[in-house]
């Protein structure tokens, strides 16, 4: 378990299902009553349901078209150094890891 002088191993847990009445939130739940219940992990939960998505992307490389940004970064995410100089819209915790609760198709 972490100590106190250590942090949390953060965790984004990444929801792929939109479809109306996914199981996903009751896997996702699951997954994070679980992590929530230790010292030395914390989850954050990216919702793809609750995200507002572009339909249009741009071209590679190119930025995105005005309102897009500000439409999928919430405001508890702030941006943090990503490469070269350049600045990123990233999570607050800088996720180290991450899990994807997406539909299985048989």
């Amino acid at each position: 378990m972490a100590s106190s002088t250590d942090r949390p191993l953060q965790i984004a847990v990444v929801v792929g299902s939109t479809r109306e009445g996914r199981f996903a939130p009751v896997v996702t739940r699951w997954l994070t009553g679980h992590l929530d219940r230790r010292d030395d992990m914390k989850a954050d939960v990216v919702d793809l349901a609750e995200t507002a998505l572009p339909t249009v992307l741009p071209a590679f490389g190119q930025p995105p078209a005005p309102g897009v940004e500000e439409a999928l970064v919430p405001q508890r995410v702030r941006h943090v150094r990503h490469g070269r100089g350049r600045r990123r819209p990233g999570r607050e915790h800088g996720g180290r890891d991450a899990k994807s609760v997406r539909p299985y198709a048989a």
